[in-house]
């Protein structure tokens, strides 16, 4: 059997020195690996539950042209929905609420807005027998250009 040194230890056991102590490769490398998945993990955390950290939901211009794109997206998918009135479609009145996370696929936007009744989809409906509602939504804009509506809501 041979003696080990501190000088020849690294060379037998695959082990590197870290500071002042000696950390085999595989170890380093969990480390590195469970660390990056952690930052992650707590990224998408972060998005889904609303946090304020780094990277987290972020308020936007109620008036910006994405905001309003995203909101009227959200819209067309009521209105084409099993959800929505049959007999009208329905347009944005107002945003009262936007904000977004960037994620590995694109960006979520978490939206409150307000829908009115706009145009009849068929003969003989009357416009005044809907009412206004106010509605929540988060849609997904991918990085490829397409949007998901992930969740909409107008009771």
């Amino acid at each position: 059997m041979q003696h080990l040194t501190s000088s020849n230890f690294g060379k037998h056991h695959n082990l590197k020195m870290v500071g002042a102590v000696r950390m085999d490769r595989r170890v380093a490398l969990h480390f590195v690996i469970c660390g990056a998945l952690t930052l992650f993990f707590l990224h998408a955390a972060m998005c889904n539950t609303g946090g304020t950290l780094l990277g987290g939901w972020t308020s936007l211009n109620l008036r910006s042209k994405q905001v309003v794109l995203v909101a009227n997206f959200a819209i067309q998918h009521f209105n084409t929905g099993t959800s929505s009135d049959s007999k009208v479609n329905y347009k944005l009145k107002s945003i009262s609420q936007a904000s977004s996370c960037s994620v590995a696929r694109g960006t979520n936007y978490r939206l409150s807005f307000t829908i009115t009744p706009g145009a009849c989809k068929e003969a003989g409906c009357n416009l005044g027998e809907f009412e206004e509602k106010q509605c929540t939504s988060k849609v997904l804009e991918e990085t490829t250009g397409g949007r998901i509506v992930e969740t909409l809501s107008c009771p």
